[in-house]
Parts: C-alpha cells; sequence; structure tokens
C-alpha cells in the first residue's frame, strides 16, 4: 500500500480555513477524524478542541500536535461522545470512521450547529458513508459544495432575523 500526501486528498482545506478564520477566539472545534492536513490546519487557530478518531496511533499524533500547538483539546474515539457539545461548537468538522460518517451531520444539523463541513460527499460514496440526499438541502441552513472528487459540503446556518422594536 502506497500513501499519498497530495491536494487532492486534503481539497477540504480552503473551506475548513476559511471555516476556522471566522471564529472567535476559544471557540469549539469539533474535528471528527485526525487527519494530517486537517488537524495540523485547525491547530493553527486559537480555539478548543475535541478531535474524535478511533485510531489508537491517530489519536496520539492528534494529542500530541495539539498540545505542541498550546491548544485546550480532548481526543476522544467516537463521535457520540461529542453530542452533548454540538449545540455549542462553532465549527463540526467531518472526515472519520465511515461508520460514525452520516450520524454527525444529522446530530450536529438537529443541534443547530452554526457550521458543518464534511470531507468526501460526492454522491457515490454518499452510500458509504450514510450521507442521504435529504441531508443536502436543510431548511435553515445554506449548503455548498466545494469541488466534485473529492467533494467537500458546508453547511452554514442561517442567522435569524434581527427584530428591531
Amino acid at each position: 500500500m502506497s500513501y499519498d500526501i497530495s491536494p487532492h486528498w486534503g481539497s477540504h482545506s480552503t473551506l475548513l480555513e476559511s471555516a476556522l478564520s471566522a471564529l472567535p477566539s476559544g471557540a469549539l472545534v469539533i474535528e471528527h477524524g485526525a487527519g494530517i492536513y486537517s488537524t495540523p490546519i485547525v491547530a493553527r487557530y486559537d480555539v478548543r478542541v475535541l478531535c474524535v478518531e478511533d485510531e489508537p496511533g491517530w489519536r496520539s499524533w492528534a494529542a500530541w500536535m495539539y498540545k505542541n500547538a498550546g491548544r485546550t483539546a480532548t481526543v476522544l474515539e467516537r463521535a457520540k461522545q461529542t453530542v452533548g457539545q454540538l449545540s455549542t461548537a462553532g465549527l463540526v468538522f467531518i472526515d472519520g470512521i465511515t461508520r460514525e460518517r452520516g450520524d454527525l451531520p444529522k446530530w450536529a444539523l438537529d443541534a443547530k450547529a452554526p457550521v458543518i463541513i464534511a470531507h468526501d460527499t460526492e454522491e457515490d460514496m454518499a452510500k458509504a458513508y450514510g450521507f442521504h440526499r435529504h441531508l443536502m438541502s436543510v431548511p435553515g441552513y445554506v449548503v455548498t459544495h466545494d469541488g466534485e472528487r473529492p467533494r467537500t459540503t458546508m453547511w452554514k446556518r442561517i442567522a435569524a432575523p434581527t427584530v428591531v422594536e
């Protein structure tokens, strides 16, 4: 097996950096899947991190990366452990273990997370990852896609109109 570090596999980087740069200092970021691209990017921003990673080696690496960057980070094994914090997260990034990829966007949308980004959302991957078609058009969110293959999708909550009295 050969491993390739290329812009192709880091195609989510542009949307991720854009979303991170819009967050206030100290915001909570949930990173589902520690990665050679996402983890160093998140570590550059002054945010608190909940990193979900099922692979022990990647968990250790992510903990080391965040500690060395001076970030407050908790590294967890399962996405379900983040459910109680989804409503307070400024950003939920999804690029982790296959069996959790379909559940996490649903949970984040139900919690009304303001920004959700998922990598590898192209239609031919939808069944494998559990990205149901109805997730691509959600009331209260603007849904955009970046790229074709791999495709990255961002859900951005539409702010409620301000009532002036």
